[in-house]
């Protein structure tokens, strides 16, 4: 059964799938006729979504290889992600944009999840890196991205599950909200101590 690797969220310019369908295309190529060790899932919409799948239709990646799903609610991502083995995002190189980090909502979901995460980023943070989450490579790279999911292909399993609850780990000990608020009462208290 092939690696189950998701992207769910927007189909738009800036979430650069194109370099990740190149990526796959590039996997592919290094394989055996009719070897899947990995399949792509794009689960969401948006005003590039048409275009690659011409795309993916151009790079001869079937169904087999890639998926293309409709968006889900909110409320449904938690037993969406429970189906991957792994995620992945991409972002244009977009240094204005990425200037103050990284905080997109689904690296959250997928970071709780508890499954590895590529992340192809040039942005100042990298929650993956950070807690040890998964595999980082520039953005724009799409041979470096093929690399990464090579890697993660050959990773044992015990390494990918290693990988997701460090990533699960960092977002308890980092992002849940009750330590999001005692650091935002923190800040509060002391610009109205300096202030008096």
């Amino acid at each position: 059964m092939p690696l189950s690797l998701m992207y769910f969220g927007s189909h738009g310019e800036a979430n650069g799938l194109g370099d990740l369908l190149e990526a796959m295309a590039i996997v592919k190529q290094g394989r055996r006729k009719g070897e899947v060790p990995v399949q792509l899932r794009l689960i969401g919409d948006g005003p590039a979504k048409q275009e690659l799948m011409s795309q993916a239709n151009r790079l001869g990646l079937d169904g087999r290889w890639v998926r293309f799903e409709p968006p889900v609610p909110k409320r449904d991502i938690p037993a969406l992600a429970r189906e991957a083995d792994a995620f992945v995002i991409t972002v244009r190189d977009l240094p204005k944009l990425y200037r103050f980090g990284i905080s997109m909502n689904k690296l959250f979901d997928y970071m709780a999840a508890a499954r590895p995460v590529i992340i192809a980023s040039a942005a100042v943070n990298d929650p993956v890196a950070e807690a040890g989450a998964g595999i980082t490579v520039p953005p724009e790279d799409p041979q470096t991205l093929a690399e990464a999911i090579e890697r993660l292909i050959a990773l044992p399993h015990e390494e990918r599950a290693r990988m997701g609850r460090a990533g699960r780990a960092h977002m308890e000990a980092v992002y849940d909200y009750r330590i999001l608020a005692e650091r935002l009462a923190g800040i509060m208290n002391d610009v109205m101590d300096e202030r008096q």
